[in-house]
Formats: C-alpha cells, sequence, structure tokens
C-alpha cells in the first residue's frame, strides 16, 4: 500500500528525498520510509540534493545538517531562494542541550520541523505524514 497524498480527491503516491551523507541512516530512513509506503530517492550531498529538487520535484526533503559539500541549512535556504515548494524536515545528531537553536535555526530557513536522530519510533513517520499534510505543494 502506497502512503500518498490528496489533491482534488486523486491520491497520489508521495516521494521523499533523503539527503546525508552517513550510508548507514540514509539505508535506515529509505527502509522505513519504503516499508511505509512512500517513494523514496536519496542524495549524499547538498548539490545532488539541489538537482534532484529541480528534476524530480519530491514533495519532501529529509535534509542533514551535516553535509560533506555544505551546510544542510544553506541547502534549504537555496530551495527556498529557488520558490521551491518541497517541504522540508531537518535532520540533526545535534546534543539536546542545543537542539532547540537548530530547531530555531531550521524554521528560520523554511523547514516544516527538526528531528533529532536517532529518534524514537513512530516519531519520523509521524512528522513526515504532518509535514505532507500541511505542505502547499499541488
Amino acid at each position: 500500500m502506497r502512503t500518498g497524498i490528496h489533491t482534488k480527491g486523486v491520491a497520489m503516491s508521495a516521494t521523499v528525498l533523503v539527503v546525508t551523507g552517513h550510508a548507514a541512516l540514509r539505508y535506515e530512513l529509505d527502509s522505513e520510509l519504503t516499508n511505509a509506503g512512500y517513494d523514496v530517492l536519496q542524495a549524499a550531498l547538498g548539490g545532488q540534493a539541489l538537482d534532484i529538487v529541480r528534476s524530480c520535484q519530491p514533495h519532501l526533503v529529509l535534509l542533514d545538517l551535516a553535509l560533506e559539500d555544505c551546510d544542510g541549512l544553506d541547502v534549504a535556504r537555496q530551495l527556498r531562494d529557488l520558490g521551491s515548494p518541497v517541504a522540508i524536515i531537518v535532520l540533526s545528531e545535534s546534543s539536546e542541550s542545543r537542539s532547540r537553536m537548530v530547531e530555531e535555526h531550521a524554521r528560520s530557513v523554511g523547514a516544516a520541523s527538526y528531528i533529532m536522530v536517532p529518534c524514537p519510533e513512530g516519531q519520523l513517520l509521524r512528522q513526515v505524514q504532518d509535514a505532507l499534510r500541511v505542505s502547499v505543494r499541488p
């Protein structure tokens, strides 16, 4: 069963782009999202993510802050500067003490939410569903 979004009464599969330089985390997120019925694309670098968003127009981007080629917040800014309506959830391995600051920065560049990884079971899918529900993308 595909998990999707509804546009004018028509269900369609939602595509999620997972952007992280950590191969194990990419695999884990891909597996969880695929098992939940999402179509998943992957990128290890910020530049790759920007190219994929331009060409494939995913509904949501799970964006790690710590990328090899750039800062994840810079990628989020560039997506908004391009006028992309894609929903963004920022991922971070930051400590609990820094999480409030990171969340504020993520929201300031247009992220729908922030997840500290690893996260409790079910939290990722709940936040993905919430972000897709409020996304303005047709």
